[in-house]
């Protein structure tokens, strides 16, 4: 390289002769994080999959719980007002609803006649309150003032271990207090009646009496003490939501066991077409990188799926069935019960003939429990997906993979990173001290010129 005519200073441009060279040494690096974002950009992908791979194996499981098919769904035109439960027992059908109350607790607020400043003031004369049950038996309680009277009340117990009715203290003005007595229970069964030894001294007022619950189903009136009604209609129980002033009215439906099952298919049958769009999408082909699947050659990915489509084809088993014996409720198609595969390898699923068949041989295997896509458990569908996303399986194993695949990438780049630092060091050394030696090739010349001018000058001076 020549040697600049520039005065002073550094001669080569060290930082970008470094950083073109450190460009092609980059190569290596460049080459790996591209294989580092591919990789991880697979293994996410297969972890979406395996998602909803999950949802799949989920809707399949509540398929195969015979749960699935003698559970009662219920709905209920207002279920703010009420709500129903319903045990495999229930018969499917509406009921009509109509409330006339709900339930209720008493609360009874007692006030001084003689107006107590603050909540921990001494109480006008009497102090003693008397309790009254339902039952008729009776309890006294004393206290010196508001929060002692309250306290003694709180602390006590019934015969049967139950608590008296909890007192609070109340503001009701500026400068007034009380006590409100509330019951511990619902129901008119769990009323009470509270007086003083001299009534004149308090003011009691019934803030809620104590009532049932009533409704009529179907025309037929039932009285609870909860808002709970069990065995009004059998297997069904119905809950009052919120508090009835006023006669409402709603429609509660209880579906049935076929309903609740068909539902479960067609949940079974989108996890499956979402399973298979992802699939699709991570699978396919194309002429150039771009337009290819990330998992296009992922042959354990095209197995799994191939092995799914086959258990689908072998259709459903009873639980307890055996190839000797075995009459045609112990099996049933898929294809027959109206869930078939469409060109696209999607599922269609025929609510018309599923429903037929849910009231026939398919309700029945379902009913008592069911292996898919084989006889025995240990080689049906849900066994082969619980062994496929396990960490050594044919999905998980794939995945365990690719990510030890990604960890070897990662040290070989960190290695190659900690090498280029010690290269980049190095080549800043050489250069500088290139640099530097330049510099006093320079000055040197500089010295050299002006002497050689000089002596020119004194040369033409003498002539």
């Amino acid at each position: 390289m020549a040697v600049s005519s520039a005065t002073g200073g550094s001669v080569l441009d060290v930082a970008g002769l470094v950083t073109s060279l450190m460009q092609a040494e980059n190569i290596p690096v460049t080459k790996l994080d591209k294989k580092i974002g591919t990789l991880s950009t697979k293994i996410s992908m297969l972890g979406n999959f395996m998602g909803k791979v999950s949802t799949f194996q989920a809707a399949l499981t509540k398929l195969a719980d015979s749960a699935s098919f003698t559970s009662r769904a219920t709905t209920s035109t207002n279920s703010a007002l009420v709500s129903a439960s319903a045990s495999s027992t229930a018969a499917a059908g509406a009921l009509n609803i109509h409330i006339t109350s709900s339930a209720s607790a008493q609360q009874t607020v007692l006030l001084p006649t003689t107006a107590v400043a603050s909540g921990s003031a001494d109480l006008a004369a009497p102090q003693t309150l008397n309790f009254t049950d339902s039952d008729g038996s009776t309890r006294s309680f004393t206290g010196a003032s508001l929060n002692a009277l309250s306290s003694a009340i709180n602390s006590a117990k019934r015969a049967d271990g139950s608590a008296f009715p909890a007192a609070t203290l109340v503001q009701t003005g500026d400068a007034a207090w009380g006590l409100r007595l509330s019951g511990s229970a619902t129901g008119a069964a769990n009323s009470f009646t509270v007086a003083a030894d001299d009534v004149s001294a308090w003011a009691v007022t019934a803030a809620q009496a104590a009532s049932d619950a009533q409704m009529t189903v179907n025309g037929v009136p039932y009285t609870r003490s909860t808002n709970s009604f069990a065995n009004v209609v059998p297997g069904v129980t119905l809950t009052i939501n919120q508090a009835v002033t006023s006669a409402a009215d709603a429609q509660v439906t209880v579906a049935s066991g076929s309903s609740t099952a068909s539902a479960a298919v067609q949940q079974l049958a989108g996890a499956y077409n979402d399973m298979l769009t992802s699939y699709q999408s991570l699978t396919r082909s194309g002429q150039t990188a771009a337009e290819r699947g990330v998992l296009n050659s992922d042959s354990a990915l095209h197995n799994f799926m191939f092995k799914v489509q086959q258990f689908f084809t072998a259709g459903v088993y009873d639980s307890a069935y055996t190839s000797d014996g075995a009459t045609p409720s112990d099996h049933v198609r898929w294809s027959s019960a109206g869930v078939t595969f469409q060109r696209d390898g999607t599922l269609s699923v025929d609510a018309t003939k599923l429903s037929a068949a849910m009231d026939g041989d398919l309700g029945s295997i379902l009913s008592k429990g069911a292996f898919f896509g084989s006889a025995s458990s240990g080689s049906s569908m849900g066994s082969f997906l619980t062994s496929a996303l396990a960490s050594d399986g044919m999905l998980g194993g794939d995945k365990t993979s690719l990510n030890a695949n990604l960890t070897d990438f990662n040290v070989q780049r960190t290695r190659l990173t900690e090498r280029l630092t010690l290269v980049q060091a190095a080549y800043t050394k050489r250069y500088a001290a290139l640099d530097a030696q330049l510099s006093g090739l320079q000055s040197t010349s500089t010295g050299l010129t002006s002497s050689l001018d000089a002596l020119a000058a004194q040369t033409s001076s003498k002539k």
